[in-house]
């Protein structure tokens, strides 16, 4: 079984409403799970021949014709946006021909919008996403959006230059909720969007409209990343991890410290800082943790060193902190709150990687996390 997709939609307080994953069953079949937009049904009918309404698990078998593969990957952060598959082919939704402006309430349509991409990432509105792709070939970035649908080549520095990225060649991309990376085939990873609580890892909140390097991680091969909602990691060819951006939950697993500010505990951080890894998750003691996997929800963050060890935001169990005899029960420690300043503070933030609770004995082989969930499978 292959894992192809995980992601959540929220409601506007920001609860988790519905759940879809997508997986490739030993048929070979494609096993669509959840509830779905009638915009994200449209999309889901064109990778197969058979729809029913009715039925829950949707089993249809591809069509070829539309897809030419088995799909890859899906894309999108909180609705279903489209599909890569492995001929290379970008299928996304877009308004009809009758029906062509945002504002319109006619359903999207599914639209081939690429071919020969290598990987996609999409961040941005629920009223116009920014697509990024990296071409199979040329390995350059192009992008798109929902109110200019063609895509263009992704320049590099200022917009006056009008450089296009010549020289770096992409391998893999990833999107926050309005920013994203990019890791060129020489280990050098980019950044580029908003940068408001410094997840672009420049050192400073300036937004940036452009892929830029990442300086302070020059001369760090990395290999792997991933992008929370407005925060990042970066996994080295050493298996270090570093961490830069928004720090209210514990996602960067840096810990917190207390500064000036009266709302005091958090420790934001606009440079990469690299993670250290503990027994306890305490600082009791140290551990090295050669990590060689990681993902991120909105607020939390998973990795893989043949266990698994998570930080962040645990309140709806997306932590795998689970429940021990000499510990509390995790549902009755979400449940309690601390009334501090007229706010409410759930006691369900981690701010160092812990282990995972329930662990088997086999080795995990891979990890994606959903905006508030986590989903792990063995070798």
């Amino acid at each position: 079984m292959f894992l192809m997709a995980l992601y959540e939609c929220s409601s506007q307080d920001g609860l988790p409403l519905l759940l879809r994953t997508s997986l490739e069953n030993e048929l070979g079949q494609i096993e669509i799970c959840g509830e779905y937009s009638p915009d994200e049904a449209n999309l889901v009918r064109s990778l197969g021949s058979e729809w029913d309404e009715r039925t829950g698990p949707l089993l249809p078998q591809l069509n070829t014709e539309v897809t030419g593969a088995m799909p890859l990957r899906f894309f999108g952060l909180e609705s279903l946006l489209g599909y890569l598959t492995q001929k290379g082919d970008v299928v996304g939704l877009c308004r009809s021909a009758s029906t062509s402006t945002l504002k319109s309430e006619g359903l999207k349509e599914s639209h081939l919008y690429y071919q020969n991409a290598k990987d996609i990432a999409a961040c941005g509105s629920s009223k116009d996403h920014l697509t990024v792709v990296i071409d199979g070939l040329t390995r350059d970035l192009h992008q798109w959006t929902d109110s200019d649908p063609t895509p263009r080549p992704v320049l590099q520095g200022a917009a006056q230059d009008h450089t296009i990225l010549r020289d770096a060649k992409f391998e893999k991309i990833w999107a926050g909720e309005a920013h994203m990376l990019a890791l060129a085939t020489d280990g050098t990873l980019y950044s580029w969007g908003s940068g408001r609580h410094g997840q672009l890892g420049h050192g400073n909140l300036v937004s940036v409209s452009t892929p830029k390097p990442i300086e302070s991680l020059q001369g760090i091969r990395i290999v792997d990343a991933a992008c929370g909602a407005s925060f990042s990691m970066a996994l080295s060819e050493t298996g270090d991890i570093y961490s830069f951006g928004l720090n209210d939950h514990g996602q960067l697993g840096i810990g917190k410290q207390v500064s000036s500010r009266s709302d005091g505990d958090r420790r934001n951080t606009s440079y990469p800082q690299l993670v250290d890894f503990y027994i306890d998750g305490d600082q009791s003691e140290s551990i090295d943790v050669n990590v060689t996997r990681v993902a991120c929800g909105r607020a939390h963050t998973v990795v893989l060193d043949g266990q698994a060890w998570s930080c962040g935001w645990g309140k709806y169990g997306q932590l795998g902190e689970g429940s021990t005899s000499d510990s509390i029960d995790v549902k009755q420690q979400q449940e309690q709150i601390i009334r501090m300043r007229g706010a409410i503070v759930r006691q369900s933030d981690q701010f160092y990687f812990k282990k995972v609770v329930g662990q088997t004995e086999k080795s995990w082989k891979d990890i994606v996390c959903g905006l508030w969930n986590t989903f792990m499978w063995t070798l």
